[in-house]
């Protein structure tokens, strides 16, 4: 193997098979317990510099599996005083594949904070599949939240060659949570393409919850774009035993915009089945 690091040190257990010619760099310090599995001539890097922070604790009855495999890219990195926080307890699963050749990429960069915390036994899957290309970044100052609890189903899949892009820059402030055993599903299939950006101290909020169902689908060569900037508050509430579906399909650009100082409020609640279809959409436009 050419170029592999590997350093542990101060009462550290460290397991990690590595196979098949990756090249791997984890510094791993103070009375961690890590596992991680690396095949198939895969290259991970795990890199934590320049006075950062990385925490990543498993705890009660927690399954945690990150696995690489069939030539896949993995990168996470965390740089430039940054606070990284990843923790699963009592009785989670969290599950973070990446597999059939996709890039995966994770980075937190320039004074941002990132929590991602599953909780109450919640189940917790994030895949990328079949040639996905998938990036989160959190960068400028920026706080991302993502919270799952009390007993929530949350699914992020994006599959066949879907590229999907969430980015919060500029000093804003994102929050999405889902809780009180809501169903939350956001997927993107069939060669979509799907951009949220938060930016120029923007302040965005989507919760659902109190038993809501939630469904954003975007399929069969959709393009849909939610861009909120200029200093707007954006909200989307779903509360109350209430069912919102958004569905953009076949070939129909979606935009929705908030811009200039706007105000923008979207609430469904006490038990109402709100929907929109593109015929609607079209007619509306």
């Amino acid at each position: 193997f050419s170029a592999c690091v590997l350093q542990v040190s101060e009462f550290a257990f460290f397991t990690l098979p590595v196979c098949c010619g990756e090249c791997f760099t984890l510094p791993v310090c103070r009375g961690e317990r890590f596992t991680l599995p690396v095949c198939r001539g895969e290259r991970f890097t795990l890199p934590v510099c320049r006075s950062e922070r990385f925490t990543l604790p498993v705890c009660r009855s927690a399954c945690f599996s990150l696995s690489v495999c069939r030539s896949a890219c993995f990168t996470l990195s965390v740089c430039r005083s940054a606070c990284f926080s990843l923790s699963v307890c009592r009785s989670a699963c969290f599950t973070l594949s990446v597999c059939c050749g996709e890039c995966f990429s994770l980075s937190v960069c320039r004074s941002a904070c990132f929590t991602l915390s599953v909780c109450r036994s919640a189940c917790f899957t994030l895949s990328v599949c079949r040639s996905a290309c998938f990036s989160l970044s959190v960068c400028r100052s920026a706080c991302f939240t993502l919270s799952v609890c009390c007993g929530e189903c949350f699914s992020l899949s994006v599959c066949r060659s879907a590229c999907f892009t969430l980015s919060v820059c500029r000093s804003a402030c994102f929050t999405l949570s889902v809780c009180r055993s809501a169903c939350f599903s956001l997927s993107v299939c069939r060669s979509a393409c799907f951009s949220l950006s938060v930016c120029r101290s923007a302040c965005f909020t989507l919760s659902v919850c109190r038993s809501a169902c939630f469904s954003l689908p975007v399929c069969r060569s959709a393009c849909f774009t939610l861009p909120v900037c200029c200093g707007e508050c954006f909200s989307l509430s779903v509360c109350r035993s209430a069912c919102f579906t958004l569905s953009v399909c076949r070939s129909a650009c979606f935009t929705l915009s908030v811009c200039r100082s706007a105000c923008f409020t979207l609430s469904v609640c006490r038990s109402t089945c709100f929907t929109i279809f593109t015929v609607l959409l079209f007619m509306l436009l």
